[in-house]
């Protein structure tokens, strides 16, 4: 004869019972809709031209008309990346001739940010004066905010359900 001295009770292997009908699904879906939407994101490239935080007027002035000329240059029709390669002071972006790569609001400085979603893709911006110093900044892409598809989602969704059901038969029982 065996004595049973313990019983292992584990959500992850309780059966959570009837399968969720495609209403139910598509009703959770709706319920959680803002988990699934992907924000819009820039894709953009810069050349900065560095001023210190404590920077005196001279020194402001100096860096400003540094951006200015550099400016002139692209509008006269040098290339970006080739000139952000020759004169940027952002020793992370500059060797990929400014490229900064893609993302989303709430990643870069605020100023930055602001500029960068305000423009047209192919534009240049005007100096735009940041904690780092003047950039001037291209944006080359603009995705726009998605929503992901039901049913990409679907499987997840069910899951998770199955999951959310299985958790409440292990509590009931303990």
């Amino acid at each position: 004869r065996v004595k049973l001295s313990y019983l292992v009770l584990d959500a992850a292997n309780l059966d959570a019972g009837q399968p969720l009908d495609e209403e139910a699904l598509r009703h959770l879906y709706q319920e959680g809709i803002e988990r699934f939407r992907e924000p819009e994101q820039r894709h953009a490239r810069h050349i900065l031209v560095t001023l210190t935080a404590g920077a005196d007027a001279a020194a402001e002035a100096e860096a400003k008309a540094r951006i200015l000329a550099i400016r002139d240059r692209l509008v006269a029709g040098e290339d970006f990346a080739t000139l952000a390669k020759e004169v940027s002071q952002d020793p992370g972006s500059a060797p990929q001739g400014g490229d900064l790569g893609l993302f989303g609001k709430g990643i870069m400085d605020p100023a930055f940010e602001q500029a960068a979603f305000s423009l047209e893709p192919g534009t240049i911006s005007e100096p735009v004066r940041s904690q780092f110093g003047y950039h001037l900044i291209q944006v080359t892409e603009i995705q726009p905010e998605t929503l992901k598809p039901f049913e990409s989602v679907r499987e997840q969704l069910v899951a998770e359900a199955n999951r959310g059901g299985a958790e409440a038969i292990f509590y009931d029982m303990t």
